[in-house]
């Protein structure tokens, strides 16, 4: 591919800036931006010139068929022996008179896309309208190729063109031998000796000599036969070089890539300091975001343990009362106690539990009210706080949505006192005094049944052997029933330390448990209570997180379009300053 070094450094040229330019667009200040991107962009697309000059029927067309691997006769190029014809890329032919002696030619070729090419003619009745016309394409020409027929290269319109224009030509004029197949190497050798000492002779300087084939460099690019001994036989390889190096060399167009890099950099470092300055206000706003976040955090914190106390007073009672019914129960268990109730009606446990419960499910009640009352009191101080650092700070209005009016808190206290003395009822309920001792009482009555039996059965025993004068047998008798009496007893005592150590460890339990219960009762009312203030934040959470992605992508791909266009400035540094 002619130029293909030059063109792939176009292509990420062209890659870097389009990427920067869809950052340009991206940015809220990018516009104008935007708009100088497009115009770098598009000037990059400017296609080299190519100027061909040969002589009119000198089968010109068949070198550009071959240059361009069309075969431009069949989109329309026809031999124009009194025009020049500026061929130019379109998306179908069409002729369009530019002079008198000018007609541009747009034709969908793809060659045309990078490369325009002036066909030239040249006549014995050249006129002067045609010397100004190549004038004016030849200061602004990437490479002026002037063609010879290998069969007569010293023909006089040609010589006599290049003795008009000579002076105009740039350095990058070659010339090229047209049709070499037709003429032996050795015939070709002398040519080109000939026409080197021919053209330092008339015009003091030396022009490089290309022999090519064109018929069977396009045929090797048309035909697909035998292309690449084609191609070698045609001499076309060594011309594209040239070409290729010209295209390379050439200082305006690596100027203008070199300017559109100092002018797309230009625009990278502005668009780098735009997106610091907005990183720099969205670090801000997360701060402030966060500090308004601690802040809810913290008071949510000391709102609990302001309110917390009620919950461990409530802890309290209850253990009191467990250790109330305890030892009353532990009272209503002794032997004395259980034998004096044997044989009559005597107040069961469930009698002794009922008016500590009735007690305890009354009691707490104001302190539940009050704690209510700090919760409405901090969360409406907390509102207005933190309304008021949503528009100082970060410039967002929520007064309804924060505070909330008395109807609310009508209903929120209802429901509050409703939820925290349903755990207290449920953990009063859940201590089971009467059954959880059912078992001490059975036990206790038993032993006092025996205590009772044996006792008797001894002391009559002592009685009968008292009265029949027996007295030593009556004094054992009555000692066994004392022993039977002692060993009972410690045995009921026994018993009854047990069970009663059992029942305390389960019913100790309870107030913690309770106390777990209303304060995660009251976490969770603190949180609902504060879920308005996460609901206003959080669109500001989601906005600052899809700002930092977004930033966080823009930020690399800058970096990537600042490390390639400092590869591409070390590339067309030297290149810019060569001489074309």
């Amino acid at each position: 591919m002619i130029g293909q070094d030059y063109f792939e450094l176009r292509s990420r040229l062209d890659s870097a800036m389009l990427e920067l330019r869809g950052i340009a667009t991206e940015s809220s200040s990018g516009d104008d931006q935007a708009a100088v991107m497009d115009s770098l962009i598009e000037g990059l697309k400017k296609p080299f010139l190519f100027v061909v000059v040969g002589e009119v029927n000198a089968e010109k067309s068949t070198f550009l068929n071959a240059l361009s691997g069309a075969d431009l006769s069949a989109a329309g190029v026809m031999p124009a022996p009194d025009k020049f014809l500026f061929l130019k890329h379109g998306s179908k032919p069409i002729r369009v008179p530019v002079t008198r002696t000018l007609e541009e030619l747009y034709l969908p070729v793809d060659f045309l896309r990078d490369f325009n090419i002036v066909d030239t003619p040249v006549a014995r009745s050249m006129e002067n309208g045609l010397l100004e016309a190549a004038g004016h394409f030849l200061p602004s020409a990437s490479l002026v190729m002037i063609l010879f027929p290998a069969m007569n290269p010293w023909g006089d319109p040609v010589w006599q063109f290049l003795e008009k224009i000579h002076r105009q030509l740039p350095g990058n004029a070659i010339f090229v031998l047209q049709h070499s197949d037709q003429r032996e190497p050795e015939e070709i050798q002398s040519i080109l000796d000939y026409m080197k000492r021919l053209s330092v002779q008339r015009f003091g300087r030396d022009f490089p000599i290309f022999p090519v084939s064109a018929n069977r460099a396009f045929l090797a690019r048309s035909s697909g036969l035998d292309g690449e001994r084609l191609l070698a036989e045609s001499g076309f390889t060594r011309l594209e070089e040239r070409i290729s190096a010209a295209i390379s060399r050439s200082s305006s167009q690596l100027e203008k890539l070199a300017e559109s890099l100092g002018t797309a950099s230009q625009i990278l470092g502005s668009l780098q300091g735009g997106l610091e300055k907005l990183t720099e206000q969205r670090v801000k706003r997360a701060g402030v975001l966060r500090t308004i976040d601690t802040g809810l955090a913290e008071q949510a914190q000391r709102t609990f343990d302001k309110v917390s106390a009620v919950t461990a007073a409530a802890a309290t009672e209850l253990q009191q009362s467990v250790q109330g019914i305890l030892a009353a129960a532990a009272a209503r268990l002794k032997m004395r106690t259980v034998l004096l109730n044997l044989f009559r009606q005597g107040r069961s446990l469930h009698e002794i539990e009922r008016p500590d419960q009735a007690e305890r499910g009354g009691a707490g009640q104001e302190r539940w009210n009050q704690a209510a009352a700090v919760l409405e009191n901090d969360v409406t101080t907390l509102a207005d706080q933190v309304r008021q650092q949503l528009t100082d700070w970060l410039n967002v209005q929520a007064d309804g949505e924060l505070k909330p009016d008395a109807v609310f808190w009508a209903a929120q206290r209802g429901r509050f006192l409703a939820q925290a003395s349903g755990i207290q009822q449920r953990a009063i309920s859940s201590l089971n005094i009467s059954q959880l001792l059912a078992p001490a009482l059975a036990s206790s009555r038993r032993l006092a049944l025996r205590q009772l039996f044996l006792t008797t059965i001894w002391v009559m025993a002592a009685i009968a052997l008292g009265v029949s004068g027996s007295w030593i047998s009556a004094g054992c008798a009555a000692g066994a029933a004392v022993l039977t009496v002692l060993v009972l007893a410690h045995t009921h005592s026994r018993l009854l330390a047990r069970i009663l150590a059992d029942c305390e460890s389960q019913l100790s339990a309870a107030p913690v448990k309770m106390k777990n219960l209303l304060d995660q009762q009251l976490r969770d009312e603190t949180e609902n209570l504060c879920e308005p203030f996460n609901k206003v934040l959080q669109p500001v959470r989601e906005e600052l997180a899809e700002q930092e992605r977004h930033q966080v992508r823009l930020l690399r791909q800058m970096e990537n379009i600042g490390r390639n266009f400092e590869g591409l400035e070390a590339e067309l540094g030297p290149g810019a300053n060569q001489p074309s």
